[in-house]
């Protein structure tokens, strides 16, 4: 083989070395970036999970002192855990209420929210005793059959329109109920939507900041 033939092989064969080379880095790549980015998620939701446990940490310890203050003066008070069901096809946000006060709360109902993507109704319950937790969900307007009872269909796509770019988006809302005599009472607490959360498919909503009071 002549010395021209020699260079020529010896380029042929660098540059086949060349190629292969990078196809391995470039087939190696979108697994380390793969790897890098679960890291990511991993971390933020572990954040997130911390902050979560804290803050319903406190918001139970709120619940319960104020629950004992009420009983001395015998007055219903009602709070509620937030819950994510799968029936089938269908995502359900379930709402559960509960009564930590020494009375029974009558006609007790969650105020509707008004979005300009829609309206999140809510089913009453007429009596909720003492120490009692009852379920209702709410009904989303302007959303399909399979999405009716869903939160995340109506408050992903509203998070989105509004370019919230934050980990929580919290949204003020209310409880109404009343007494055996008549007496009206609400509690105000904050539903927050964790919208990575709801992309990464793990529990988006928390109730927290419960405060109580009479109304006159």
């Amino acid at each position: 083989m002549s010395l021209t033939a020699g260079m020529i092989v010896f380029v042929i064969l660098a540059e086949v070395f060349t190629w292969l080379s990078n196809r391995k880095k470039e087939r190696e790549r979108p697994e380390r970036d793969r790897q890098l980015a679960q890291l990511a998620a991993d971390a933020a939701i572990k954040k997130m999970e911390d902050r979560q446990a804290g803050a319903e940490k406190l918001g139970r310890s709120n619940v319960f002192d104020s629950a004992e203050g009420l009983e001395r003066t015998r007055h219903p008070e009602v709070y509620l855990r937030i819950r994510t069901e799968q029936d089938g096809p269908y995502t359900k946000t379930n709402f559960a209420l509960s009564n930590g006060g020494s009375e029974v709360a009558q006609r007790v109902r969650v105020a509707p929210y008004r979005l300009r993507s829609g309206t999140i109704d809510f089913t009453g319950i007429d009596i909720l005793e003492p120490n009692l937790t009852k379920e209702i969900q709410p009904i989303v307007g302007r959303t399909s059959p399979l999405s009716r009872n869903n939160l995340s269909s109506l408050l992903f796509g509203e998070w989105d329109r509004l370019k919230v770019r934050a980990e929580e988006w919290a949204l003020p809302m209310r409880i109404l109920y009343e007494d055996a005599a008549r007496n009206k009472f609400e509690t105000n607490f904050l539903l927050v939507y964790l919208p990575m959360q709801d992309i990464l498919e793990q529990a988006a909503f928390k109730a927290q900041d419960f405060k109580f009071r009479r109304l006159e």
